[in-house]
């Protein structure tokens, strides 16, 4: 954001702004002749702004560089009350203990198969997904995924995926079985037992999938278009889509046990779907800024959404009454709740940590003055400030 100060006393003045980095602007700086402006962001790109009398008049070249040493938290997992992974850069997954941030373990990725790395888990069969692709895109070259068991850190596949540049969504089915990756105009369906997978091409960017609770029905979501359903074992639809205003990563999610899909978009709205009728059974009152991701406790009973301007909220799923509003750093971020849900694994553009409930309360019946991060004191290079609204 480039604001114009006032000649005759310290005021601002015009504003102009541009959406430049997927990340972070972590430095920038001026030209002698004050014409042009360097910006440095986290995701390894430099860009050269034209500037004008009137401000930003051009974005000019931009030049790919070597990763910033610390690294953004582009995936985050829960794998258990003593264990949480998150990425570090394009090259390395940590594993910490989310009580006390202590390191467990690191394991290096080749950085040859992509510079973004996503994040997704199955608690009950022990399964991490990794999904590593190319941005900005690289159309000659695939994505990769890759599947441990993180118990014994068995490698168990490593699929290439064509066409898949950017994975923007990854969720498992509730048994495991299949993992679905969304990546750009394509839906890759995974078998994990064999690492066999089917795809299905779109006429726009595909950014956000959710299995149903059963298993059998797969929501795909077009970016600011319908909602698709299909069957998972044969990706024939099976039903009409649903026209919602998705147009981020993991804005739909199935509500556990219920035929209700959870719906973040552009309308700066929770919505609540019923699949069966294709009508809105609920929604929340107009936030002044729109919600950039979503994520439903594994008992269906809370929804956490973030805003770009570092907004977390808390929503009860029954009547989406918002119980918690919480600071983080804006941004886009990544969440997965704990396998008891009173606990939220955060990350994006910022290092990864933990908001988490004390006095053995439920966060359903916390004030905000009762939460705080439970790892700031630990983990290195991030913000100590204690969030609260």
């Amino acid at each position: 954001v480039l604001y114009q100060l006032g000649e005759d006393k310290v005021q601002l003045g015009d504003v102009s702004s541009r959406l430049l980095h997927d990340g972070r602007v972590a430095d920038l700086d001026f030209s002698p002749d004050d014409k042009t402006l360097a910006t440095a962001g986290g995701d390894r790109l430099t860009h050269l702004i034209a500037l004008g009398d009137d401000g930003v008049q051009f974005t000019g070249p931009r030049v790919d560089r070597e990763k910033l040493a610390d690294g953004v938290a582009f995936g985050v997992a829960y794998l258990d009350d003593d264990r949480v992974c998150s990425t570090r850069g394009s090259e390395y997954i940590d594993f910490w203990n989310p009580k006390t941030g202590k390191l467990i373990d690191s394991w290096y990725l080749d950085p040859i198969y992509g510079k973004l790395v996503r994040l997704e888990t199955h608690r009950g069969r022990k399964l991490l997904a990794a999904g590593r692709f190319h941005w900005p895109p690289n159309y000659d070259e695939p994505g990769r995924v890759l599947i441990w068991n993180y118990d014994t850190g068995e490698k168990l596949h490593e699929i290439d995926l064509p066409q898949s540049v950017m994975s923007v969504s990854m969720p498992f089915s509730p048994d495991g079985r299949y993992l679905a990756v969304c990546g750009y105009t394509w839906l890759s369906v995974i078998d994990t037992t064999d690492g066999t997978y089917r795809q299905k091409q779109f006429s726009d960017w595909v950014k956000t999938a959710a299995f149903s609770p059963d298993g059998k029905t797969l929501a795909c979501a077009e970016i600011s278009g319908p909602t698709y359903f299909f069957d998972v074992e044969t990706l024939e639809e099976v039903r009409d889509p649903i026209v919602t205003d998705v147009e981020l990563p993991d804005c739909l999610q199935y509500i556990p046990g219920t035929r209700k899909l959870a719906v973040v978009g552009l309308e700066n709205r929770l919505r609540i779907w019923d699949t069966e009728t294709g009508q809105i059974v609920s929604e929340s009152d107009k936030y002044p800024a729109f919600f950039a991701t979503l994520r439903v406790s594994p008992d269906g009973k809370r929804i956490a959404v973030c805003q770009p301007d570092g907004k977390i909220r808390l929503f009860r799923s029954e009547d989406l009454k918002e119980l918690l509003t919480f600071d983080a750093t804006p941004g886009y971020f990544y969440f997965d709740f704990s396998p008891d849900g009173n606990s939220l694994l955060v990350s994006g553009m910022m290092q990864p940590r933990v908001y988490h409930s004390v006095a053995r309360k439920k966060l359903e019946h916390l004030s905000v003055e009762e939460l705080r991060d439970v790892t700031c004191q630990t983990m290195s290079n991030i913000d100590r400030k204690v969030a609260k609204e």
